[in-house]
């Protein structure tokens, strides 16, 4: 995702917000969450579509019958009329900014929270069913697994919830045991060199 600053952040939320409202009231929380997601991780993946949301250089009306022509009839129409009003204001370059807005305020009002998930290969469903009743248990919320593999850690998994992490891993293992080989070498040669210098005064 590109990078927003606090003040843009700020700025996202008010529109998440409000949109979430109005999707509620329609019962289209999930539907536009999903929209906004999919169309943020395409502006992200198309620099072209990015610079054409915000370019200065085009009409606002121009934009507003694009978005029409492009999305009207095959998506929510609350997803639409978020996008004109984002449009309408100049905040389409915020769009990414206030996918990830929208689904920080739908967890909330789901007492839902994300946990991070990355392993080696994709986990059982048995694993996940765990992770979430597990974490779920811990926090009090419903918990939503975010996975990714990872084929570095080699084995087992690096688990994050918020700004804590809880690493697993077969390849934090072993660096953890190098690092206990490396230390007691260290302290062996230290030991010797003592000996070795004792020895010859």
């Amino acid at each position: 995702m590109a990078k927003f600053d606090d003040q843009e952040m700020a700025l996202a939320k008010v529109y998440a917000t409000a949109a979430l409202a109005l999707a509620v009231e329609q019962d289209l929380a999930d539907t536009l969450r999903e929209e906004l997601a999919d169309l943020a991780d395409y502006v992200c993946a198309t620099p072209d579509f990015a610079g054409y949301l915000s370019s200065p250089t085009v009409d606002e009306n121009a934009r507003k019958a694009a978005i029409e022509k492009l999305f009207r009839g095959k998506y929510s129409d609350v997803f639409v009329d978020t996008l004109q009003v984002l449009n309408r204001n100049g905040r389409l370059p915020l769009l990414e900014a206030v996918a990830e807005c929208f689904r920080g305020v739908d967890d909330e009002r789901r007492n839902r929270i994300e946990v991070l998930v990355r392993s080696a290969a994709a986990i059982s469903a048995t694993a996940r069913v765990k992770l979430r009743d597990l974490f779920g248990k811990r926090t009090g919320h419903e918990v939503e697994l975010i996975e990714t593999v990872d084929e570095s850690l080699l084995g087992g998994v690096v688990v994050q919830l918020g700004d804590k992490k809880l690493d697993m891993s077969v390849s934090r293992q072993l660096a953890v045991i190098g690092e206990k080989l490396l230390d007691r070498a260290s302290r062996e040669l230290h030991v010797g060199r003592g000996y070795v210098e004792g020895d010859a005064a």
